[in-house]
């Protein structure tokens, strides 16, 4: 199953820094230059994965972080993913409301 996520580097990177994510979990992602969204002067490296093979999103996620510590200095600032929350989630939240829905109300005594 894929899964597409993004990763913003905090700065450029350079073709051996690129060698090293590709040689890690990042193999798949396609590199593309950009700037932060917080300073259109800052021009930074976006990684955009878009098939993870087997691997849930969330392990997926976590490969890649890893991999980019082992670049000295590069961190990621940015993380952009699904917008819709997993399938479970949804279904617990609707049960949750549905179970309170249906309980009895409480029988409030009149006061004295």
């Amino acid at each position: 199953m894929g899964h597409k996520f993004s990763l913003v580097f905090n700065r450029e990177i350079t073709d051996e820094e690129a060698g090293i994510l590709r040689a890690g979990a990042c193999a798949a992602a396609i590199f593309t230059t950009s700037t932060l969204l917080t300073d259109a002067n800052v021009t930074v490296t976006r990684l955009d994965f878009d098939e993870v093979g087997s691997m849930s999103i969330v392990e997926a996620i976590e490969a890649a972080l890893e991999t980019v510590k082992e670049v000295p200095g590069l961190y990621v600032p940015g993380l952009s993913g699904p917008v819709e929350p997993p399938t479970d989630a949804v279904t617990d939240e609707q049960d949750a409301i549905e179970s309170e829905e249906n309980e009895p109300a409480e029988a409030i005594e009149p006061a004295r």
